[in-house]
């Protein structure tokens, strides 16, 4: 039964990656360009929006998050200082989940 208020999916995905690269290499601190890595608490970009897209009473959602930051870095600890969060990195370049996002949405 599908609930009759909205809702709004928010930090959906919660995947990483870094543009361009293949591997990942936690000593240099890259992730590969897949929708394949995610935290155990977070999903592929991917896996995220099916669930939203099966619920009519779902609106829609917001990636977590837009751009690639320094603090909090996933999923490497220090010496690495960068999140990967971003679908963009931190120069604003798209990664291959940017290209997936702008795929589904102009269909």
């Amino acid at each position: 039964e599908a609930p009759t208020v909205p809702a709004i999916s928010s930090e959906t995905s919660s995947a990483y990656s870094d543009r361009g690269l293949v591997f990942n290499n936690p000593l240099e601190g890259h992730v590969r360009d897949y929708d394949t890595e995610h935290p155990s608490w977070g999903q592929t970009a991917e896996v995220a929006w099916q669930a939203i897209l099966s619920r009519p009473f779902v609106a829609g959602g917001f990636t977590w998050t837009g751009w690639d930051y320094r603090g909090e870095p996933t999923p490497y600890g220090w010496p690495d200082v960068n999140s990967h969060f971003g679908i963009l990195d931190t120069a604003g370049f798209w990664k291959h989940r940017a290209h997936w996002y702008l795929a589904c949405w102009t269909a």
